[in-house]
């Protein structure tokens, strides 16, 4: 029996959890609420709906419900503040996994990112989906926040999956490799196992592939892995849906100074239409 909340608050919304899984209900919530926390749909400082909230919308013992927020704590997650409740954490130091976009141009995006390997990522993600032109950003335009959520095509290809099958995907950055495991989580189960594969090993990666029943590679290693593996390569997009209405939306009003082109114009509207979706 598949339980689908749809009632608010929205921090919850979505969330699906199956009780007939071998993964308990405790992993799978945990699981759900730390892919939004990674991919930025809960922001730092937030404050989690209360156990006996998240007890009554979900249909979980509150005991479930707190063993989850424990397993968010002991990540690094998330707070607990007596009296007041569990909060996401907000990092020592700013977050290095943080992104923002600054639409400067219909063809101009700036990207800010500490974290080097996913702005890497990123970048080559937005030169290939909006063929736009990708550079350091400063601090002109409208920033955009970009959350990540691995696509709805990979989502699907993994709930289609035979059981057991293995999942590999090969990437150079840490970010996406956890929320591509936390995705096999939730929407793989107990039959479907993970293996990370890093560009630039090809012997091992080589070999390992060969054990996969699916490889996809983010568009920074996409060329890379098809160049160089023996089997078909599936691309696997990060910038969340959200954040790819926003930035269509800046790009469609060309930014200041610079005149539409409609065929650029299409060309994001098209990217739009295909774009991923939250999970």
């Amino acid at each position: 029996m598949i339980l689908h909340v749809i009632m608010l608050p929205m921090m919850l919304h979505g969330i699906i959890l199956d009780r007939e899984s071998r993964i308990s209900l405790r992993r799978q919530l945990a699981g759900h609420l730390e892919s939004r926390i990674l991919g930025g749909q809960i922001g730092p400082g937030r404050r989690l709906p209360s156990i006996r909230r998240a007890e009554e919308l979900l249909g979980l013992h509150r005991n479930t419900v707190a063993a989850a927020y424990r397993d968010l704590a002991q990540a690094g997650l998330a707070r607990t503040r007596p009296g007041s409740g569990v909060f996401v954490r907000v990092p020592d130091r700013p977050d290095t996994g943080a992104a923002l976009a600054t639409v400067q141009g219909y063809r101009d995006v700036g990207l800010a990112c500490d974290d080097e390997g996913l702005r890497a990522v990123l970048e080559a993600e937005l030169r290939a989906r909006l063929a736009v032109r990708v550079h350091r950003s400063g601090d002109t335009g409208r920033q955009i926040g970009i959350r990540l959520a691995p696509g709805i095509g990979f989502l699907k290809a993994i709930r289609t999956l035979p059981r057991p099958s293995i999942v590999a995907v090969c990437s150079g950055s840490d970010r996406v490799h956890r929320l591509a495991s936390i995705a096999l989580l939730i929407h793989g189960g107990e039959g479907v196992a993970y293996l990370p594969l890093s560009p630039g090993n090809r012997d091992s990666t080589h070999r390992a592939c060969r054990l996969a029943t699916l490889v996809a590679a983010d568009y920074a290693a996409l060329a890379w892995a098809r160049d160089r593996l023996p089997v078909e390569v599936a691309p696997l997009p990060l910038i969340s849906a959200y954040s790819w209405s926003e930035l269509v939306l800046h790009l469609r009003r060309h930014g200041p100074g610079s005149r539409p082109c409609n065929r650029a114009r299409r060309r994001v509207e098209r990217s739009l239409q295909t774009s991923v979706e939250e999970p």
